[in-house]
């Protein structure tokens, strides 16, 4: 290569490697000139990352049919603006309400009187000081709990598919005795003569001799 092709080589080498100085610092410059000027700097775009949904934006989860008897379920209505759920009160003997959660107060299961029957026991996760489970039963127009017995009358759950709800849940009526299970508006827990009673939809939650934590 002649000398002059070589300086001009070596000439746009260092025009070059100039510019890309020149480039760098002043992107230097100019981050540290917005951050001296509480702008946040400019960086290159990123690719997006995906959203985790948390707990609270999932939907909630239903059975289709009757839970199975080693399901653990929670009872809920989940109407707006405050889904709410059967519970055992603090008593230990009446049932009542409370908000969409899981606890061994809020959680019972399923017994059928007989496999593929249509009548059933409702137990409860809270235990007796025997270590066995409560049942619900009908008394004085609400609920209470006491000692299971599948020959009691007052004992005897009967469910009736509702349809769905907006979201796609399956419904369900609760009858025993010809009575309807329902739900008010302050969130008592009646069971009436006549009538439907409110909607219930079953939330799994665990299986019924773990129990329930």
């Amino acid at each position: 290569m002649r000398p002059k092709r070589l300086v001009r080589a070596g000439v746009a080498v260092l025009v070059l490697s100039a510019l890309v100085l020149a480039g760098t610092y002043a992107a230097d410059i100019a981050l540290r000139y917005a951050a001296d000027h509480g702008q946040p700097p400019r960086r290159p775009q990123s690719v997006p990352q995906p959203t985790i949904p948390t707990p609270a934006s999932n939907p909630i989860a239903t059975t289709t049919g009757i839970p199975a008897p080693d399901q653990a379920v929670l009872i809920a209505d989940l109407r707006a603006p405050e889904a709410r759920v059967l519970a055992v009160d603090a008593s230990g003997s009446r049932v009542g309400s409370a908000p969409l959660g899981a606890d061994e107060a809020r959680r019972f299961s399923l017994a059928p009187l007989r496999r593929g029957g249509d009548r059933f026991l409702l137990k409860t996760a809270t235990l007796r000081p025997d270590g066995e489970p409560d049942c619900l039963a009908r008394a004085d127009g609400t609920l209470v709990t006491t000692a299971c017995d599948a020959d009691a009358p007052a004992q005897i759950f009967q469910f009736s598919p509702a349809g769905a709800d907006t979201a796609g849940r399956h419904l369900f009526n609760i009858r025993t005795g010809g009575h309807a299970v329902k739900l008010d508006g302050a969130g008592s827990v009646r069971v009436d003569a006549g009538g439907a009673g409110s909607a219930f939809a079953f939330v799994p939650w665990n299986a019924a001799e773990d129990p329930f934590d």
